[in-house]
């Protein structure tokens, strides 16, 4: 009986506790022999999942991105066998090489992630989700880099991201529908498909009508598309959930120029350029606005589509 009372309360030290004590060592101040203690475990047993992604993380926390994709990769490629620890590195890298901006490597490393669960054949309802994640971030990388061929590809992994999700998921979680069909109109909206941009919007206020970026998007689809009077009402009904919202601000007022009404387009840049003095482009379409600029002749109701793309060009991040 006491021996195995003592059996519980000294229990076998396992390869999981060492890789927390290792962390907890760099938690302590002793970084250097933390993240060395980790890199001997994943040497010593390389399907050691939990010493595998702290390592990654410090190496990350301490600005070492480029070492902690190596890490993240090597890690994938030690434990493919292992779908969910396969999974979870290559979303690390994925998301690692987005936040660099180095979209072509992470549409790559997204499509490398699509097949590794491909060859599972679809098999369970986990990996459909697994893969529409996937196809997710490499449109989200297709949008980011842009062009005609970029945004068709990025309508395409969208597209194909639904699909997955109602396979994976009869009934979406509603923040996940939204945020693809947020996804797919911007596509449409830089491919000139304003009627399809609009419908993708549409489908996002039903799910959410507090979402401002919905009803801005909506609004320059419906201004593209000819119909300016709706498209700006759509533009103010964002201002009025987020006043403060600065992208709409700066599209309202581009859209108010084009048609002419350099009053209105005066107050939207002029409360855009209170919320960043130093922002020398929306100096520059106050000055258009205001007249000193001569930059627009002619004026419609309707925005052309070559005016359209220069809009969404200019509208900030």
């Amino acid at each position: 009986m006491n021996a195995g009372r003592n059996m519980y309360k000294n229990p076998p030290v396992t390869q999981e506790t060492r890789a927390e004590k290792a962390h907890d060592l760099y938690l302590s101040g002793q970084k250097e022999a933390g993240i060395a203690q980790l890199r001997a475990l994943v040497r010593e047993n390389p399907k050691d999942t939990d010493a595998w992604s702290f390592l990654g993380q410090l190496l990350e926390t301490e600005g070492n991105n480029k070492e902690a994709l190596a890490v993240y990769r090597e890690a994938r490629d030690a434990n493919k066998e292992n779908p969910e620890m396969a999974s979870s590195m290559s979303r690390k890298i994925v998301e690692l090489l987005f936040e660099e901006k180095q979209y072509e490597a992470c549409r790559h490393e997204a499509r490398v992630f699509i097949n590794l669960f491909m060859e599972e054949e679809l098999k369970d309802k986990g990996s459909a989700a697994v893969i529409a994640a996937a196809y997710g971030m490499a449109g989200t990388a297709s949008l980011k880099l842009g062009g005609k061929e970029n945004c068709e590809d990025a309508v395409k992994c969208f597209r194909k991201q639904l699909d997955l999700i109602r396979l994976g998921r009869p009934k979406p979680e509603r923040v996940e529908d939204e945020r693809v069909h947020h996804n797919l109109g911007e596509a449409y909206l830089k491919e000139g498909k304003w009627s399809l941009a609009e419908e993708s919007f549409t489908k996002v206020i039903t799910l959410n009508r507090n979402l401002a970026s919905a009803w801005m998007f909506r609004g320059l689809a419906r201004v593209f598309g000819g119909d300016s009077e709706n498209g700006l009402d759509d533009i103010n009904s964002a201002l009025r959930i987020k006043p403060d919202y600065y992208r709409a601000l700066c599209a309202k007022g581009q859209i108010e120029i084009r048609m002419g009404r350099f009053k209105d387009a005066i107050e939207s840049f002029s409360r855009a350029h209170e919320l960043k003095k130093d922002d020398k482009e929306i100096a520059y379409w106050l000055d258009v606005a205001m007249g000193r600029i001569s930059k627009i002749t002619k004026h419609s109701a309707k925005v052309g589509k070559s005016e359209a793309e220069e809009l969404l060009s200019r509208l900030p991040e």
